[in-house]
């Protein structure tokens, strides 16, 4: 997921994800959020990355929650 924002490659962070919204047909399934991080694209925008393992009958993934904290040198908001 793009932030929206750049800054140079000297940064820091923290985040977190969880699952928030998950539909299914009785069946027995399973969802897992492994881990969240931020990284830069190519063109400088911060990323927020989830990693998610799903196992078990078709459900769907209807959203996640996040929250992520970036220390850096002064950030711009980026162009839309």
């Amino acid at each position: 997921m793009r932030l929206g924002a750049t800054t140079t490659q000297f940064f820091g962070w923290t985040a977190q994800a969880a699952l928030a919204s998950i539909s299914n047909e009785d069946s027995d399934f399973i969802f897992a959020v492994d881990g969240a991080f931020v990284d830069q694209a190519d063109d400088g925008v911060l990323r927020l990355r989830v990693p998610i393992a799903v196992q078990g009958e078709p459900a769907i993934l209807h959203r996640i929650s996040y929250t992520v904290h970036v220390l850096s040198d002064p950030i711009q908001a980026a162009e839309h």
